[in-house]
C-alpha cells in the first residue's frame, strides 16, 4: 500500500463552541444576541489596537462598528472553531488579523491580504493590527495599503 502525501494538514483538536463563547464573555465580549444583522466577524490579537481597527472601520464606510460588526480580540495561540463561531453569529464575511488559520481550524492556505471566497464566506488574512499600525506610524505603510487595496474588494459596509 501506498503512503498518502497528498494528505498534508494537521489535524487540530478545536474546543466545544460553548466553551469559546464562555471565553468571550468572561472578557466582556458580549455574544448573547447573534442575530443583529452583523455580517463581518473580525478576530484579532489579544491586546490589538481596537482604537485603530476601529479607525479602518470606519474608512471602510461602518459608522458604528460596534453595532455593525463583531470584533473579538483572540490570543493567537489559542484554539477556536472559527466555522462554528461564524454559524453561530450568521457572519459571512471574516477578517483576521495576525491569527493562525491551523489554530482557527482552516485548513486553508490564505495569501495575506488577498480575499478568497468559498461558498457564501470570504476570508481576509493580514498581519497584526499592532503590526500594520506601528509601519504606517513609521513611515511604512505598506501594509496599511495592502489591507485597504483588499478591504476595498469585498469588505466595505453597503447600506440595504
Amino acid at each position: 500500500m501506498q503512503d498518502l502525501d497528498f494528505i498534508d494538514f494537521q489535524l487540530v483538536d478545536l474546543p466545544e463552541l460553548k466553551d469559546s463563547l464562555t471565553y468571550l464573555s468572561d472578557r466582556g465580549v458580549n455574544l448573547k444576541d447573534p442575530d443583529t444583522g452583523r455580517q463581518l466577524l473580525i478576530l484579532y490579537e489579544e491586546g490589538g489596537d481596537n482604537d485603530f481597527l476601529k479607525g479602518v472601520l470606519h474608512a471602510c464606510g461602518y459608522e458604528n462598528p460596534d453595532n455593525q460588526t463583531w470584533q473579538l480580540p483572540w490570543p493567537v495561540d489559542k484554539r477556536l472553531d472559527i466555522t462554528k463561531l461564524q454559524s453561530h453569529l450568521g457572519s459571512n464575511m471574516i477578517l483576521l488579523f495576525g491569527q493562525s488559520m491551523v489554530n482557527l481550524g482552516l485548513h486553508l492556505n490564505l495569501a495575506t491580504y488577498s480575499p478568497l471566497s468559498l461558498g457564501e464566506t470570504t476570508y481576509l488574512k493580514a498581519d497584526a493590527l499592532n503590526t500594520i499600525r506601528d509601519e504606517k506610524l513609521e513611515g511604512k505603510p505598506q501594509k496599511a495599503a495592502a489591507l485597504w487595496q483588499a478591504l476595498k474588494t469585498r469588505f466595505l459596509f453597503k447600506q440595504d
